[in-house]
């Protein structure tokens, strides 16, 4: 019985331990505290996300690349364009000619 009334003392002794502090009047600060291990909430592997890296640069070096071959085409396209209109002009001017001879000579057939 005496051996479990002093181990009941003990740890009552130690379970009302108060601690005391003078009050003081300041700024709030955020006190930040963990125990155990921390984890990383993102975990990014810089060879990785720079391989990424490079290799979005290089579709995009291959989309310009290919962007201003297409724009090359469309000049060469332009200047085709251009000069098959120059030779309409001449063809369409001798295509009216003869299309306004054909209806002369229609006529007269009618009127014959």
């Amino acid at each position: 019985m005496a051996i479990a009334a002093y181990v009941w003392r003990s740890q009552a002794a130690l379970a009302r331990e108060y601690v005391t502090a003078r009050v003081e009047s300041g700024a709030v600060a955020p006190t930040v505290t963990a125990s155990g291990t921390l984890n990383p909430v993102t975990t990014v592997r810089v060879g990785s996300y720079r391989q990424s890296l490079l290799l979005a640069f290089a579709q995009l070096a291959d989309g310009l690349q290919a962007l201003d071959h297409d724009t090359s085409l469309v000049g060469v396209q332009h200047k085709e364009l251009d000069a098959a209109r120059s030779t309409q002009d001449p063809t369409q001017q001798s295509f009216e000619a003869r299309q306004s001879d054909f209806q002369r000579v229609i006529e007269a057939q009618r009127q014959c």
